[in-house]
């Protein structure tokens, strides 16, 4: 909470750029944007440890505003959105609780060389991609034909 005097203090500044400078990204699985906000997992008031790195998280400002609403209706006030105070579970639109995209044609899974079953148009599983990327002379990578 921005006008809390905690905040303000020289212990929490320090420990702000300190995690926020070993984190590479946001917590959030999926979520490719920078940090922005260091988040107290459980939150102090709830009895949640304010310095612990265990319980300190990076997350970039839309995933802080959804947690902060989804838990703390937006300025402490609980919602009972995690009334057991652990944790809260949230992941990037359209991808799974690891990050990995849900869709089985997203761009990823394709790179990945892994084949994956996708339904032709009879709506029978096919096995494999049925176009591979090809590479072109300038390097860039184009649909085999």
């Amino acid at each position: 909470m921005p006008g809390d005097p905690f905040y303000q203090s020289a212990e929490w500044k320090a420990c702000r750029s300190a995690t926020l400078r070993a984190a590479p990204g946001c917590a959030v699985a999926g979520c490719d944007r920078r940090p922005s906000h260091v988040d107290h997992i459980v939150s102090r008031r709830r009895g949640g440890a304010p310095f612990d790195p265990a319980n300190l998280q990076t997350l970039c400002h839309s995933h802080h505003t959804e947690k902060t609403n989804r838990v703390d209706g937006g300025g402490g006030r609980n919602l009972g959105g995690n009334s057991a105070g652990g944790a809260l579970v949230m992941r990037a639109r359209g991808c799974d609780a690891d990050g990995n995209p849900l869709d089985p044609r997203h761009t990823w899974r394709r790179r990945s060389g892994a084949p994956t079953a996708l339904p032709d148009a009879a709506g029978t599983a096919t096995q494999g991609r049925q176009n591979p990327p090809v590479a072109s002379p300038d390097g860039r990578f184009s649909r085999g034909r």
